[in-house]
C-alpha cells in the first residue's frame, strides 16, 4: 500500500519538535513576542538537525531571540562544516547568497560525554551568532556598549557603573569591557612549532612538506611549493569550527577521504585560529600601530563576511590602527584580531614603517 506521508513531512515534524522544545523553555506567549531570526540549514543531515534541539533551546534563552529553522530562504545560513569542505567553493557561495554564515560541526565524532559535546556546540554557535550584526540588532540584550552580561557571562568591574558603559571609551582601549581580550595568549611548544613552520613555508624560507595532526584520522599535509593542502574532515572541523591548532608529525597517513584544498584557504583558517596569539611582526603598542592593506579583491578571495569586507575597504583606502578599525566596524576585539592575523599570515596587510 502506498505511503500517505508527504515528502517533506520529516522537515515539518522536525520544525514542530524544535519549536515545541523551545516553547517549553519559556511561556508560549512570551516567546512569541521575542524577535525572530530565520535560519537556513545547508548540508545538515536530519540526525544533526535533531541534535541541534537542545542547543537552540539554550541559544533562544541566552540571546532573547526566537530562532526559526527553515528548509530554504532564511537570513542566516547554518552550514555544515564537512559539507562545506567537500563541496566546490562556487556552489557553497551560491548557496550562501551573501548571507552571514554560522558553521556547524558534527556533535558525535569524539568520545566526550554528550553533555560536554552539547556545551561545546552551544559555545561554538553562540560565539558566531554574537558577531552577526543582524543578531545584535534584534536582540534586546545588545546595547551601545555591546552584549549585556546575560550573554557574555562577564560582569562590569565594581568601579565601572553600568550606566557609564555606553560611553566607556578611552585612549588605551575601545571599551573597558574589551581590555582583557587585548592580552595575547602564549602558545605552547607544539603550537609555537607548528605556527613557525607555517609562517616559514608561506614566506618561502622553508618550502618542505609540512605534516601535522590533531590525532588519529585528523591530519593535514601542506605543500607550500605546490600551493595545495590535503586535510582530513576531522582536522578541517577542528581548525575551522573549534579554531584549534595541530601538532607537527614526523610521519602521517591521511584518510582515504582527505580533501585537496587551496593552501591559501587553509592558511587563512590557520591565521584565524592564531588570532588569540600575538600578531605577526607586531610593533610595540600594536593596538595603536597603523596597518596598510591591499586591494579589496585579494581579501574577497578568502572571506565574504560583511564586516571583514568593510575592514578591507577601510585598509585599502588608508592606513588604520586596530583601535581605529574597531571603532570603524562594530566587531569584537577577538574577531578583529583573528581577521588581522589571517591577513598578516597571507601578507594581505602589513605594519606601516615607523615614522622618521
Amino acid at each position: 500500500m502506498a505511503s500517505s506521508i508527504k515528502p517533506r513531512t520529516w522537515w515539518s515534524t522536525l520544525r514542530s519538535r524544535l519549536g515545541a522544545a523551545a516553547d517549553g523553555a519559556a511561556p508560549a506567549a512570551a516567546r512569541r513576542r521575542l524577535p525572530a531570526v530565520r535560519l537556513h540549514a545547508v548540508g545538515l543531515p536530519v540526525r544533526e538537525l535533531q541534535s541541534l534541539r537542545p542547543v537552540l533551546e539554550r541559544l533562544c534563552e541566552r540571546l532573547a531571540l526566537r530562532f526559526e529553522l527553515l528548509e530554504q530562504g532564511g537570513e542566516i545560513v547554518l552550514l555544515d562544516v564537512d559539507y562545506a569542505g567537500r563541496t566546490p567553493t562556487h556552489i557553497v557561495h551560491a548557496l550562501k547568497e551573501d548571507r552571514p554564515v554560522v558553521l556547524v560541526s558534527a556533535i558525535d565524532q569524539d568520545a566526550a560525554p554528550l553533555a560536554e559535546r552539547i556545551e561545546r556546540r552551544h559555545d561554538e554557535l553562540l560565539r558566531q551568532l554574537m558577531n552577526i550584526p543582524l543578531v545584535c540588532k534584534r536582540s534586546v540584550r545588545w546595547s551601545a556598549a555591546g552584549w549585556l552580561p546575560q550573554v557574555t557571562g562577564r560582569r562590569p568591574q565594581p568601579d565601572a557603573p553600568i550606566s557609564s558603559l555606553a560611553s566607556a571609551f578611552d585612549s588605551e582601549f575601545d571599551s573597558t569591557l574589551d581590555a582583557e581580550e587585548l592580552r595575547a595568549e602564549t602558545p605552547n611548544a607544539a603550537q609555537n612549532a607548528f605556527v613557525r613552520r607555517v609562517v616559514d613555508g608561506l614566506r618561502g624560507t622553508n618550502m618542505q612538506l609540512l605534516a601535522a595532526s590533531y590525532g588519529p584520522g585528523a591530519g593535514m599535509r601542506l605543500d607550500f611549493d605546490g600551493g595545495v593542502a590535503q586535510i582530513d574532515a576531522l582536522a578541517l572541523q577542528a581548525l575551522r569550527v573549534r579554531r584549534e591548532l595541530p601538532a607537527l608529525e614526523t610521519s602521517l597517513r591521511l584518510t582515504v577521504d582527505a580533501q585537496a584544498l587551496d593552501l591559501d584557504r587553509v592558511a587563512w583558517d590557520i591565521g584565524l585560529a592564531c588570532g588569540r596569539f600575538a600578531l605577526l611582526g607586531a610593533p610595540p603598542d600594536d593596538w595603536h600601530a597603523p596597518l596598510i592593506g591591499v586591494a579589496l579583491e585579494r581579501i574577497e578571495r578568502h572571506t565574504r563576511q560583511p564586516r571583514h569586507l568593510e575592514l578591507g575597504r577601510r585598509l585599502a583606502t588608508a592606513s588604520a590602527t586596530p583601535s581605529e578599525l574597531r571603532r570603524h566596524v562594530r566587531i569584537s576585539v577577538r574577531d578583529l584580531r583573528c581577521f588581522v592575523q589571517a591577513c598578516l599570515f597571507l601578507d594581505l596587510v602589513r605594519w606601516a614603517p615607523p615614522a622618521r
